[in-house]
């Protein structure tokens, strides 16, 4: 843990850890056993992953470490008062709303699976955030509408808290 700690000293560095942590565990579990997606709650919420020796959930790392203690069911409002100490010492620096285009979830619909450096962390993140809302989103000028993905709905708090009247498919 401490060797972890002392290791991920930028906030780049944090960032590609745990995104890359993140998406090659759903993805080497998933392969495992397919099912255990069949119950997302238990899938993202069960310390099914041990890192320097913390047993950790998906929903941990994605909200305790890459979105720093925010709970998960508040829209990017509400902190998550009980978090651990341990989860606490490896979280980023600095929250990144470009993670929710980075992290594959293991659904058709997430953001197509890629490996992040702490070297091109942000033009990598730029490029695969263009890409996700390029594929997933349509402006329809007559209208003046925007129809995109509901992340933008499930974290309105990581985008700047604007309540922007957007129609989701």
């Amino acid at each position: 843990y401490e060797e972890l700690k002392a290791s991920l000293k930028s906030n780049e560095e944090l960032l590609a850890f745990w995104i890359n942590t993140y998406n090659s565990y759903i993805q080497i579990q998933l392969k495992k056993n397919p099912k255990l997606y069949q119950n997302p709650g238990d899938f993202f919420s069960e310390e099914s992953i041990s890192i320097a020796g913390i047993s950790l959930s998906f929903d941990d790392i994605e909200h305790s470490i890459l979105r720093k203690a925010e709970w998960k069911y508040g829209f990017g409002y509400i902190k998550n008062p009980f978090i651990s100490d341990e989860i606490e010492n490896l979280q980023v620096k600095e929250t990144d709303q470009r993670i929710h285009f980075a992290l594959n979830c293991g659904a058709k619909s997430c953001p197509k699976i890629a490996i992040y450096s702490d070297k091109n962390l942000d033009e990598e993140l730029n490029t695969n955030a263009k890409a996700f809302l390029k594929e997933n989103s349509s402006y329809h000028p007559s209208m003046k509408v925007i129809y995109t993905t509901p992340l933008f709905s499930w974290f309105k708090g990581d985008f700047g808290g604007l309540f922007l009247e957007f129609f989701l498919f």
